[in-house]
């Protein structure tokens, strides 16, 4: 493998360890709800076991005895009731935490951002364009809330409910645990594999998308230029020019995602076909009841199902990625123009300033932004320069 090659291959990946921390950094006004909110999570997810497990039970007392011990059966279907109550009222709690973390989450990421913006200096907004620099701060925090969404909403809830069953399969009979155990990395490795492949075609629609938004902005704020040079036509060209681009990069990225989701989708039935397959040989040796085979089929079949969840979350990181880094760094970054705290504020202010044949370039900059000025400023005048 060339040096270059191994290079790109570096930049097509993602690195998670970072991109986590980064998120953590920038989360840092609402960790404690988040805590609370996997907690509460895990709670729910322990509930939600409840049910199928009731269920077993009515199914194992009907085998058993038939219908004489109604008495037990109508209990048991009480307490099926009682479990989903429960299972309501804890995912009320959990879904009002979830939209306070998005909520907040949405206000201070958009806020803080433009706070920093604000008071960089303008060396670093000559970087980039107005229209490019508003899109990526909106964005960008869009793309983190829908995130938090995804993972707080499905992603942690499957986590937790595929831990939580291949426990209590391991209890049930160990060779259920394995047959999850197997199936369910298999899928997980095929959706690395597939988002690895296409997220160089999906950073570069992101970059695309970004660059027809900050084009649009930029028209219509300079209409006047636009329309006084007589360049709506070339507007126009270019704007398709980007849009065409974008839906050529969309529709190779979603035909790689249907041509692997026909594989991704075999794993799962083999996984859920197996099970079946498992659990009716043990029920016809004896060495399982019925009810058993329902428990462990319902909860087995959920939580493959499942995992479908874990590969949209990996599609919300390749997604974000680029706004996490991007608002990461912009936090971090420091303005060039210091302001001493204890700076002396004088109360009267007498004199002239004299400019004399001065220039000035902003860092980085080739070009002067002024050259050999000669200004003279008068005591109590407002003077400003625009260019």
């Amino acid at each position: 493998m060339t040096l270059k090659s191994k290079k790109e291959k570096k930049q097509n990946n993602i690195d998670a360890k970072k991109f986590w921390k980064n998120l953590w950094e920038l989360l840092s006004r609402s960790r404690g709800v988040i805590k609370k909110l996997f907690a509460v999570i895990f709670v729910l997810e322990i509930v939600n076991l409840i049910g199928p497990y009731l269920l077993k039970l009515i199914i194992d007392l009907i085998e058993k005895s038939g219908f004489e011990k109604i008495g037990t059966i109508f209990l048991l279907v009480l307490l099926i009731l009682i479990v989903y109550q429960i299972i309501s009222f804890i995912g009320y709690f959990s879904n009002r935490m979830i939209f306070r973390v998005i909520a907040e989450s949405e206000l201070y990421l958009a806020t803080d951002a433009h706070k920093k913006m604000i008071h960089l200096g303008l060396n670093y907004h000559q970087k980039e364009n107005t229209g490019n620099k508003v899109s990526k701060i909106l964005r960008g925090a869009d793309k983190i809330t829908v995130l938090l969404w995804n993972f707080f909403g499905e992603v942690a809830p499957t986590i937790s409910q595929l831990f939580l069953t291949i426990i209590i399969l391991f209890v049930v009979d160990w060779r259920f645990a394995v047959i999850v155990s197997f199936f369910a990395p298999v899928f997980i490795i095929i959706t690395f594999k597939l988002n690895q492949n296409i997220y160089p075609i999906r950073k570069k629609r992101f970059n695309d998308m970004e660059v027809a938004s900050g084009m649009m902005t930029q028209s219509i704020l300079n209409i006047n230029t636009v329309k006084s040079f007589v360049q709506e036509e070339r507007e126009v060209r270019d704007f398709y020019k980007i849009s065409n681009s974008i839906k050529q990069r969309i529709l190779s990225e979603f035909y790689k995602i249907l041509n692997v989701g026909i594989f991704r989708n075999f794993v799962i039935d083999a996984g859920r076909v197996s099970m079946l397959l498992f659990g009716v040989f043990l029920v016809w040796k004896g060495g399982m009841t019925i009810g058993s085979l329902v428990f462990v089929v319902t909860i087995s079949e959920k939580a493959l199902m499942s995992l479908y969840r874990i590969s949209r979350l990996y599609d919300r990181i390749m997604e974000s990625s680029e706004a996490v880094t991007r608002l990461h760094e912009l936090s971090k970054q420091e303005s060039d123009i210091k302001n001493p705290k204890n700076g002396i504020k004088p109360d009267d202010i007498e004199g002239v300033i004299d400019f004399s044949k001065t220039s000035f370039a902003y860092k980085g900059s080739g070009t002067e932004a002024l050259k050999d000025v000669d200004l003279r400023i008068a005591a109590g005048c407002v003077t400003a320069l625009v260019g």
